[in-house]
C-alpha cells in the first residue's frame, strides 16, 4: 500500500505541477533542455526504483508466503 501511496503522489505530484506551474517547468538547465525534461525523466526513475523494491519485497515476502497458504489448502 505503500508504494501505491508514493507512486501515486509522484504521478500526481508531477501532473499538478505541470498544471500549476508551467513556468518553473518551463525554466531551461543547458542550452536546449528544461527543467520540465529533467523532472519528468526523474519521474520515470523514481517509478523504476520503486517497481524494483516492489519485485525484491514480492520476492522476498509475498511469494514465500502464497507457497506455504497454498501448501496448507492442499492439505
Amino acid at each position: 500500500m505503500m508504494l501505491t501511496i508514493a507512486l501515486f503522489i509522484l504521478y500526481y505530484g508531477f501532473i499538478l505541477l505541470v498544471a500549476t506551474n508551467r513556468s518553473l517547468l518551463a525554466t531551461r538547465v543547458g542550452e536546449t533542455t528544461t527543467l520540465g525534461i529533467l523532472v519528468g525523466v526523474g519521474v520515470l526513475l523514481f517509478a523504476w526504483v520503486l517497481t524494483a523494491v516492489y519485485v525484491v519485497w514480492a520476492n522476498r515476502f509475498y511469494d514465500p508466503e502464497v507457497q506455504r497458504l497454498r501448501g496448507r489448502l492442499r492439505g
